[in-house]
């Protein structure tokens, strides 16, 4: 059952790509590189915490969605974008692109998995709303 009580309080990193004109500046890729980290730390906590946590924070935390989910789903580089290969090529930006990548599917697979145990599920009904 999700419980206010759960979710965690603090506010989560929002994703953005660095501008790859200015990829000679090596201080943006790796301002870029630290922000990202945190916003990694932040998916896999999630991925990590039990059950009723995840959803409590999922239910009761709309910054999470919206800045963490929705920013990545509206700022991360489409495979049609003329800077994809250059950004998955770059030794600083796609490991850790591509972690957060899978990190963030993994999310949505755990958002459409409503029966993580024989113990840990939801009601279909429960889940309609959302």
């Amino acid at each position: 059952m999700q419980n206010v009580v759960f979710a965690r309080k603090s506010s989560f990193m929002t994703f953005y790509m660095p501008a790859m004109e200015l990829d000679e500046d090596e201080s943006n890729i790796q301002q870029w590189k630290e922000l990202m980290e945190f916003y990694l730390e932040d998916l896999l906590w999630m991925l990590n915490v039990p059950h009723h946590v995840f959803w409590s924070v999922l239910v009761h935390s709309p910054q999470f969605r919206k800045e963490s989910l929705q920013s990545f789903l509206m700022r991360a580089p489409r495979c049609y974008d003329p800077n994809f290969n250059k950004i998955l090529t770059n030794e600083t930006i796609g490991p850790l692109y591509r972690k957060i990548y899978v990190s963030v599917f993994k999310i949505f697979i755990r958002i459409c998995t409503f029966k993580e145990s024989k113990v840990r599920y939801h009601v279909l009904e429960c889940l309609i709303p959302l």
